[in-house]
C-alpha cells in the first residue's frame, strides 16, 4: 500500500493510475489471485476472455458475461442481468484501467500485457500444483 500511495502522482486525478501503480496491482495480481474479491474478480476476467479467445476473437461483450460469471464462481448470485452486466462492466474496466484488455464497441480483446499475465498466472498454478503433488510422496 505505502509503495501504490508513493507512486501515485498528485498533479492529475486520482483515478488516473500511473504506470508503476498499475504494475504494482498486476503483480499483487499475479502473486495471488485469491488475495480478495476484487482481486479474483479481475483475474477472472482476463481468464475469461483467454478462454473464450480459443474459439472466436475478438470476444463479444455478450458472450463474455456468462463466461466470467462462471469462471468468477458466481453462477447463483449473479443471476439477474443487472447484477451480471453491472459485475461484468466493474471488473472489465478494472482490467482495462491495468492495461489487461481493452475494449472497442461491444467487442473485447486481450493486450499482450493481459496475454504475459494469464500465461504468467497460469505458469505458476502449474508449479504450485507440481509442488502439492511432490509433496504428497
Amino acid at each position: 500500500g505505502d509503495e501504490y500511495i508513493q507512486n501515485c502522482n498528485t498533479d492529475i486525478s486520482i483515478e488516473n493510475l500511473t504506470q508503476e501503480q498499475i504494475d504494482i496491482l498486476k503483480e499483487l495480481i499475479a502473486k495471488d489471485p485469491f488475495y480478495s474479491s476484487s482481486v479474483f474478480g479481475i483475474y477472472s476476467i482476463v481468464d475469461s476472455v483467454f478462454l473464450l479467445s480459443r474459439n472466436s476473437y475478438p470476444i463479444e461483450l455478450v458472450d463474455l458475461r456468462k463466461t466470467f460469471r462462471t469462471i468468477a464462481g458466481k453462477d447463483n448470485e449473479w443471476q439477474a442481468e443487472k447484477s451480471l452486466s453491472t459485475a461484468t462492466y466493474t471488473f472489465l474496466n478494472y482490467a482495462i484501467d491495468l492495461e489487461l484488455l481493452g475494449k472497442i464497441g461491444q467487442q473485447i480483446i486481450i493486450t499482450p500485457a493481459g496475454f504475459k499475465f494469464i500465461l504468467m498466472l497460469q505458469l505458476h498454478k502449474s508449479i504450485k500444483m507440481i509442488e502439492g503433488l511432490s509433496d504428497l510422496k
